[in-house]
């Protein structure tokens, strides 16, 4: 009896399994679920196998091993270096949280990222520096050529100047505009020693009034040149010759009011000429010299 159960289990499970597969046939879609699947269903199951999932395997293969292993390299740094700016973040929103915080954060050293990015900065601007002074040079010799070009093309053999002899120029003939500036400040210094000194001491040739001093300088034998180097020798024996502690120096009190409006309007006289010897020099511009004439 209890054979004849088995017997009977025995066939209905191979009849199941030999006959129970699907009658459309298996798809790859069904090794999702590989308990529905039959013994009869093998042939099925190697044809999806070698047929279909070999292209798909194909097509998965990993390709080019070399470089998907630098990019998963690259991927591992990316990674690091988003987790040190998380880290960052977090210490920002700390600090901005909480006040106290902002000191520490403040005192604590630079990651390594921002040493990274420090260390590049610090290498760009001397890049850009070195750029910027050799496009300046280059400047400088390209416009030094268009200007030899254009003497040598339409005005004929001229000497181009160098922005070194410019340079000098500028710096001799502000030299010499002070120069004459001290001496025009010398020769009023002695006027005004010349007016308060003592009757006899006016007389005296090295002495002269103003008014005498004029009429010398505007003689007819006398020219700018000999008029120049009179009053400027006249200034150096003045200041040569010891003055007397005899006759005191008159005070402002001690002016008249005659005295006064002709000393400011000598003052004003020559503040003018000074302001139109301005003028002139900015309305004339920068002249090119010569440096073997001027010196």
């Amino acid at each position: 009896m209890i054979d004849t159960g088995q017997r009977s289990s025995l066939m209905a499970f191979d009849g199941w399994v030999m006959d129970g597969g699907v009658p459309d046939g298996r798809s790859p879609d069904d090794l999702d679920h590989p308990d529905d699947w039959v013994l009869c269903e093998i042939g099925d199951l190697g044809e999806i196998l070698e047929v279909e999932l070999s292209g798909d395997l194909d097509d998965g293969r990993v390709q080019d091993l070399t470089e998907q292993l630098e990019a998963c390299q690259e991927l591992a740094k990316d990674m690091h270096r988003l987790r040190a700016k998380q880290e960052d973040l977090k210490r920002v929103i700390m600090a901005r949280v909480d006040p106290n915080q902002a000191e520490a954060a403040r005192s604590l050293p630079l990651s390594a990222e921002q040493q990274t990015q420090q260390n590049e900065l610090r290498r760009e601007y001397t890049n850009f520096s070195k750029l910027l002074a050799e496009a300046e040079e280059a400047l400088t010799l390209l416009k030094t050529r268009i200007a030899s070009l254009s003497s040598a093309s339409g005005r004929g053999t001229t000497n181009v100047p160098t922005v070194e002899a410019v340079m000098k120029t500028i710096t001799k003939m502000t030299s010499m505009v002070e120069k004459r500036s001290g001496d025009i400040d010398v020769l009023e210094t002695q006027l005004r020693r010349m007016r308060l000194e003592t009757p006899s001491r006016e007389e005296s040739p090295s002495f002269r009034t103003p008014q005498s001093r004029r009429s010398i300088l505007l003689s007819p034998d006398a020219t700018p040149a000999r008029s120049m180097r009179q009053s400027l020798s006249s200034s150096v024996m003045s200041l040569g010759t010891p003055v007397k502690t005899s006759t005191p120096r008159k005070k402002v009190s001690g002016y008249s009011r005659d005295e006064k409006g002709d000393l400011m309007d000598k003052r004003a006289k020559r503040q003018a000429i000074l302001g139109r010897l301005k003028d002139n020099v900015q309305k004339k511009g920068v002249s090119v010299w010569n440096m073997e004439d001027i010196e």
